[in-house]
């Protein structure tokens, strides 16, 4: 019990942590960003968080699921290696895609500009696709 104690303490202390940091950034944002340029990151952001959850399709969630439905080493690291390799084909596609037809993603917010801002948030976007099977690997394996 103490071990389920622990894992639980650590993860919400991870999730406390960055929610915490931009409540306290707060004051620091609005002071340095005009109420625009604030609009702007906030939409970005929002925007991203959509992408994210549509570029992944949430298949490194099915690690949770599937990670101990195999038994040897290798059929582990053939899983995530499919894992891996299937999000990059589908997460470069979409963000392709969504370059290629960048009129049609400015509609979304119109105000903003595709050139710098929605290329910034497509990159970071599609660069933090890939951090998250490592750190779902490291929940299952409790570290």
């Amino acid at each position: 019990m103490s071990k389920l104690a622990k894992n639980t303490a650590y993860y919400t202390v991870g999730n406390i942590i960055p929610t915490a940091g931009q409540f306290i950034l707060l004051p620091l944002y609005t002071s340095y960003l005009t109420p625009a340029d604030y609009g702007i990151t906030n939409s970005l952001a929002a925007f991203s968080a959509l992408l994210s959850l549509l570029i992944t399709l949430s298949i490194g969630r099915s690690i949770y699921r599937l990670y101990y439905d195999y038994n040897t080493d290798d059929e582990k690291r053939n899983f995530l290696g499919t894992i891996n390799i299937g999000l990059f084909f589908i997460a470069t596609a979409f963000i392709l895609l969504l370059f290629l037809f960048n009129n049609i993603t400015v509609l979304m917010f119109r105000s903003i500009q595709f050139y710098p801002y929605y290329v910034i948030i497509l990159l970071t976007t599609y660069f933090g696709v890939f951090e998250n099977i490592p750190k779902i690997y490291l929940v299952v394996k409790e570290k």
